[in-house]
């Protein structure tokens, strides 16, 4: 994260300074990582990487975000390793202004979703074969201090942004730890 400055040259707007991040291109994280930008158009979610995708789908949850769609392409690129032995193609999820942990004052959820704020969580994903949502989960609950840390540890956030941003994390741990809400919320609630 930096510091940026942006100066309207037409001298319509004043000046204005805020944090940003810059993220990388497909093609860089793609080389990154040893693979290759996929393309595809209206993939199914079930020639991916289950593994991998059950921790997107997981991830999706825990940051509140439903405005993505692997079928349609959207907020979602693919990469696909160019080792011969892993040939499914992995899911890349990004753009989160309408994720409830982003909180942004414009982000509302789509009109055709049973939830009226971005703040609600809605479990997105589809259906997976028995023990791959639940070995996510396990993967989320190893990484629970190092997620909570990345929040607790931020001195950019101001105090309540920073606790309230701690709290939701904290209600998706609370979620994925209760075996009856993970069952109802997200094993049951799969598409």
């Amino acid at each position: 994260m930096f510091q940026v400055t942006y100066i309207d040259i037409g001298g319509r707007y004043k000046s204005d300074t805020s944090y940003a991040y810059i993220i990388e291109s497909i093609e860089e994280l793609a080389d990154r990582l040893n693979a290759v930008p996929f393309e595809y158009e209206k993939l199914s979610d079930k020639y991916t990487n289950m593994n991998q995708l059950a921790i997107v789908y997981l991830f999706q949850f825990l940051i509140g975000n439903t405005d993505w769609s692997i079928p349609a392409g959207h907020n979602i690129n693919m990469i696909k390793s160019k080792k011969p032995v892993d040939q499914l193609p992995y899911v890349i999820p990004y753009d989160f202004d309408f994720a409830g942990i982003v909180n942004a004052h414009f982000a509302v959820p789509d009109k055709t979703l049973p939830i009226e704020s971005v703040r609600e969580r809605l479990y997105r994903g589809f259906c997976l074969d028995d023990g791959v949502i639940e070995g996510a989960v396990e993967q989320f609950i190893q990484a629970k201090e190092e997620i909570l840390n990345l929040y607790e540890n931020e001195d950019k956030l101001d105090k309540i942004t920073r606790q309230n941003t701690i709290e939701y994390v904290a209600e998706f741990y609370r979620i994925i730890k209760n075996e009856s809400r993970l069952k109802l919320e997200i094993l049951e609630n799969c598409r």
